[in-house]
């Protein structure tokens, strides 16, 4: 497949994420703006991942980790029901900034200058998981 061609078939798209699973390790995968795709797709894909996981042996579903991130809505509500949820609010505010300021930290200790340019990761951060889920 050359740059200008673009993945159209789901069975082979699935089959390569299964492959990649179960050739790597310790996986975090972080699925993040499903809440912006049509609710049957959400839902193919919600499904897909909680079911690839699931249904993996003991010994291959250990070192994965599936995160869902999405907008505390009723339609986010109703796809993701048979996943636990963490709700941030208010009050995860404190817990979250924390959290945001400890990568801060190491990402300008590595990559320096995000002072310099007024980047400031953990505020962005904490500003904007208001309402997240």
């Amino acid at each position: 497949m050359t740059g200008d061609e673009a993945l159209i078939s789901k069975p082979t798209a699935k089959e390569m994420i299964r492959t990649a699973l179960l050739s790597c390790g310790k996986t975090y995968i972080i699925l993040d703006g499903l809440d912006e795709c049509p609710r049957a797709e959400r839902i193919e894909i919600s499904n897909f991942f909680r079911d690839l996981i699931e249904s993996a042996p003991p010994v291959d579903m250990d070192p994965w980790r599936c995160l869902f991130v999405s907008q505390n809505d009723g339609v986010a509500l109703e796809s993701f029901r048979h996943i636990p949820a963490i709700k941030i609010s208010d009050e995860n505010q404190h817990d979250l900034m924390a959290f945001a300021q400890v990568w801060h930290a190491r990402i300008e200790t590595k990559f320096k200058g995000l002072r310099e340019k007024n980047y400031h990761i953990a505020n962005i951060i904490a500003a904007r998981a208001q309402g997240g889920y």
